[in-house]
């Protein structure tokens, strides 16, 4: 169906407001619908990275286990065959994006290491790593073991 176009200039006058109000209503329509679409995006993107790092933390948890066993029991042989593997080890955790969390001699920090014992020392210092902690993306993933100093008074 065609529309008769009207013949009157105030028609015309009042057909172009018509129109114009109309494109400003699509426009905003489609500004909102981008603006959604973009913020969904985004959650999306937040989702899968989150999902992402969960199961990496995951699997992480699983190794370092087996990782600290090797390091235990590395400290109480001489095998340089086994030392090689944790090195090997290491790297690859670093690889993957695992750091250790480096806090011996550093003022304690709750949000990087769990205090399990408490010695005479320098007030509030790590004084000795237990077990080590680790960071992924960022985030601690298993917080440092550590002894803390307390000075004597």
């Amino acid at each position: 169906m065609k529309k008769e176009i009207p013949q009157s200039k105030s028609a015309l006058v009042k057909e172009v407001k018509r129109l114009k109000k109309q494109v400003e209503e699509l426009e905003k329509s489609w500004k909102r619908a981008l603006a959604d679409y973009q913020n969904l995006r985004k959650r999306l993107e937040k989702e899968r990275d989150e999902l992402d790092y969960s199961s990496k933390k995951t699997i992480f948890l699983e190794i370092l286990e087996v990782f600290n066993n090797l390091q235990m029991v590395s400290d109480h042989l001489d095998d340089k065959g086994l030392e090689i593997t944790i090195k090997h080890f290491a790297d690859v955790l670093y690889k993957l994006g695992l750091k250790e969390i480096d806090v011996e001699g550093k003022p304690f920090d709750p949000t990087l290491a769990e205090a399990v014992e408490v010695a005479q020392g320098e007030e509030n210092k790590v004084l000795k790593v237990i077990r080590k902690g680790y960071i992924y993306r960022d985030r601690v993933i298993v917080p440092a073991r550590v002894v803390v100093g307390k000075s004597k008074k």
